[in-house]
């Protein structure tokens, strides 16, 4: 059997608004909350009874608020409310949110996957896509691991004994999950909310990243791959505001310190201003 589910969400509001606020109340907010420990660059930290946990700056708030649901929260939330996690990514995107991970997770339970298989047919190089890297690891509790591409990248893939990992005998349940950040998590999530499910974005990427030419145990994993489906584009508008606080408002402050109000600075006025006439 091959289940398909939503195993990590995470989330950014550029800033603590009314539509962030309103963010938390609704899913990161549940009974009292705890000190946890921040990471990514954050200051601050707290965790809620879900375990959905929220992280910012105490000095930096264009660092905005980080949410993080992982599987576990998104689990305890679900037999709480009854809230699925496509209902937290549209509220999400409802609201403001950028969503800068998300991981999709196939669980093949009693289909016999043969991972040494699949790690043989990696090491001779029997696939095509975009994926330039894989490993594997071993060991006695966690089992067996592959990893495909780039931990770094936007796009990485683990498959894995997840009997093993949560040290489950005589179960037979494998985990191919897709781990997936910035531009290519937007796109899946904006996918998943307009309607499209999870396994049709989650096939999409594997199979660009690595497709084999003949390899039936990999194939268990994708019993209604639909080919013709390909990601919607999302436009790095975020990057852009980002650039702009950055490098262009700096350097226009320094650049009217030190020679005023030049040609360029006065086009510039301009187009703020909503005028078309740039004069150069």
């Amino acid at each position: 059997m091959i289940n398909i589910t939503i195993d990590w969400i995470a989330i950014t509001f550029k800033e603590y608004d009314n539509d962030a606020s309103q963010f938390m109340a609704y899913h990161a907010l549940a009974g009292k909350t705890v000190s946890a420990t921040p990471r990514n660059g954050y200051t601050a930290a707290v965790r809620d009874e879900n375990g959905v946990l929220r992280m910012w700056h105490n000095y930096r708030p264009d660092m905005g608020v980080h949410v993080i649901f992982a599987g576990s929260a998104l689990r305890s939330i679900f037999e709480r409310s009854s809230v699925q996690p496509r209902e937290i990514l549209s509220n999400a995107q409802d609201l403001g949110g950028r969503v800068t991970r998300l991981d999709l997770a196939k669980d093949a339970t009693a289909e016999a996957v043969n991972m040494e298989k699949i790690w043989n047919s990696l090491e001779a190089g029997k696939f095509r896509g975009t994926a330039r890297k894989h490993a594997q690891m071993r060991g006695l509790k966690a089992g067996h691991t592959i990893y495909i591409g780039s931990r770094t990248s936007e796009r990485f893939i683990r498959l894995y004994d997840k009997a093993s990992e949560q040290n489950i005998g005589g179960l037979d349940w494998k985990r191919l999950e897709l781990e997936l950040k910035g531009q290519c998590a937007r796109a899946a999530a904006t996918a998943i909310v307009n309607g499209e499910g999870m396994s049709r974005p989650f096939d999409a990427h594997v199979n660009d990243m690595v497709k084999f030419d003949n390899e039936p145990e990999w194939e268990k994993f994708f019993p209604d791959h639909d080919p013709d489906f390909s990601m919607p584009k999302i436009e790095k508008t975020t990057d852009r505001e980002t650039w702009i606080l950055s490098q262009v408002v700096p350097a226009v402050r320094e650049h009217i310190k030190h020679v005023g109000m030049s040609v360029a600075i006065k086009a510039l006025a301009g187009v703020i201003a909503g005028g078309d006439d740039i004069p150069f």
